[in-house]
């Protein structure tokens, strides 16, 4: 899985703009409509240890290409 905090769904969604996400030499690209559609799950509020709350925002993990 993998998890994105709210903030940063929301601002791509706002932007309407896709999110790449490395980890581990692979890359998933996940479009607006993905994002929207294709969240798994979404966590309880979170506390920030600087200020405020988020939430996860879990989605399978599929790698779409390699990067070396």
């Amino acid at each position: 899985m993998a998890d994105i905090r709210d903030y940063t769904v929301e601002d791509c969604l706002d932007k309407n703009h896709a999110l790449r996400i490395s980890y581990n030499g692979e890359v998933m690209i996940l479009s607006p409509k993905q994002l929207k559609n294709e969240v798994k799950a979404i966590s309880k509020p979170i506390k920030s240890n600087f200020d405020g709350e988020y939430r996860l925002y879990s989605y399978t993990w599929k790698p779409n290409e390699i990067s070396y």
